[in-house]
């Protein structure tokens, strides 16, 4: 259903070739915004952003540089910049002892430094235009311990209780700008980064108390919530979209 509660902004989803990405993109431009997508490879996000007649970006967001040059384009193409959904990240399930070095590096650059220099770059632009909301994809796992059988996945779990504080940290940061930063936690979301083993999909839905994975929908919902006008006094807090699972 078609509305207006992004009439008039502008807004950058990262990881947007994913499925909860491509679920909130669809989302925002039915309720009226500008979508910038981005993703890792261009020819990924290219498709839709010409279904929603946005601008697709191509964006490593491990870099510094990558980063100024999407929100110049961005802006360019549209004058501003509203909202900023971080939502690209990778996964992993190891444990302390079996987890690679190189493994642990490589998620904390996408997953954390991703998610800050998102943040610097958006509050930039944010103060130019007066204000917006930033939200950081986190997820369960940066909320409580171990979650599966498959494993502690600790470099995963670090990262996204980091996403969780640093969304605080920031939100003190950026309120005398009228910028709000919040964390949104999907639970076991039904697409394939989370829901790839067997075992731990019948786990998941198993603890969840509706007895189902969490659709992409359902979570981009919550971020539209978190990213409109229905939110204005929400900043620096966590939304935890699971279906009840942490609350087994």
């Amino acid at each position: 259903m078609a509305g207006s509660r992004l009439a008039d902004r502008v807004a950058l989803i990262t990881g947007a070739a994913g499925t909860i990405g491509r679920a909130t993109a669809r989302r925002f431009a039915q309720e009226g915004a500008d979508v910038g997508v981005a993703d890792l490879r261009l020819a990924d996000v290219e498709p839709l952003a010409a279904e929603l007649g946005g601008l697709a970006l191509e964006l490593d967001v491990r870099s510094d540089e990558g980063w100024a040059v999407a929100v110049a384009a961005l802006t360019s193409r549209f004058g501003r910049l509203d909202v900023l959904v971080n939502n690209a990240g990778v996964a992993d399930s190891a444990g302390l002892e079996e987890l690679d070095l190189q493994v642990w590096n490589q998620i904390l650059a996408v997953n954390q430094t991703g998610v800050l220099l998102g943040m610097r770059h958006a509050a930039r632009e944010m103060k130019r235009c007066g204000g917006g909301s930033i939200v950081n994809i986190s997820s369960i796992h940066g909320l409580v311990g171990k979650l599966s059988p498959d494993g502690s996945a600790i470099a995963y779990t670090a990262t996204k209780g980091a996403v969780r504080m640093m969304s605080k940290a920031a939100a003190m940061d950026l309120g005398g700008d009228g910028i709000r930063v919040n964390s949104v936690h999907p639970g076991y979301v039904d697409a394939p980064m989370q829901g790839a083993k067997p075992a731990g999909r019948e786990h998941a839905v198993t603890r969840t108390p509706f007895g189902k994975l969490v659709s992409a929908d359902e979570v981009a919902a919550g971020i539209l919530f978190l990213a409109s006008p229905d939110s204005t006094m929400i900043t620096g807090t966590e939304l935890t979209i699971d279906g009840g699972y942490t609350a087994n």
